[in-house]
């Protein structure tokens, strides 16, 4: 353990895993370092020319906001890149404990710092649900993206691949009409935009003064445009198919 001076340390917020810093944390944590209170040692990544945040950016923003210039920390070697890999699963045991905005965020991070990598391992990096990384892969990377298997090749990232004889209906649904007459079209964005959309709705809190009037706008805009933007097609050239 060694005493940091606090201006050498890279505040990077591209690996800040908090979905959001809590203010009220930091003043917590700052009236209880004004008594006297001993806390963990930050972790940092780096020499002592430049540091990156591993762990601790609640305890650094309260020692600022006292004025210490100086903070307690465990250093490790490495840089940016080992400090975020560390900061990925930070908090999952310990700490002011991950919401699941910071989970999500972990994982956003993570696909976009290394693209290359499965789900399952960045749901291993990240200490998240494999299926989270599924979920938000789906509505950051396009269709074209691959990803490394556990064999070092590379496959599309959104592809499901099925064991032999296994029929190739869609998974989660309970029907899907398909056209018999018309070809189908090529994959295009509008399913990735539309998930995006209801993800940026989840975000509005309950207690936001604005929620209804959001939601109201969201239902005049599907009012205005669903009915104009989708042709009737009819029955006769649909059939359906059920999922086992």
């Amino acid at each position: 353990m060694a005493l940091i001076e606090i201006s050498s340390i890279a505040l990077d917020r591209t690996i800040q895993c908090r979905a959001k810093i809590s203010s009220a944390t930091i003043c917590l944590y700052a009236d209880l370092m004004t008594v006297g209170t001993v806390f963990d040692p930050i972790i940092l990544f780096g020499d002592s020319e430049r540091w990156w945040v591993g762990d601790g950016w609640h305890r650094i923003l309260s020692a600022k906001k006292i004025g210490a210039l100086t903070i307690d920390a465990e250093l490790h070697e490495g840089g940016r890149i080992e400090a975020l890999r560390y900061a990925l699963k930070a908090n999952d045991k310990h700490g002011k404990r991950r919401t699941n905005d910071d989970k999500r965020r972990c994982v956003e991070i993570a696909l976009k710092e290394f693209a290359g990598l499965s789900s399952r391992q960045i749901a291993d990096m990240c200490g998240v649900g494999y299926s989270l990384v599924q979920e938000t892969r789906q509505v950051t990377e396009s269709v074209t993206s691959t990803v490394a298997g556990a064999d070092g090749k590379q496959y599309p990232a959104r592809h499901k691949r099925y064991p032999k004889g296994e029929p190739h209906e869609t998974a989660n649904a309970t029907e899907n009409v398909v056209p018999e007459t018309r070809p189908l079209n090529p994959p295009s964005n509008g399913l990735r935009y539309a998930k995006l959309a209801i993800l940026n709705l989840k975000e509005i809190k309950p207690d936001d003064s604005q929620r209804a009037e959001a939601f109201a706008s969201v239902q005049r805009w599907l009012a205005e445009n669903l009915h104009a933007s989708t042709a009737p097609v009819p029955n006769k050239q649909l059939r359906v198919v059920r999922s086992a």
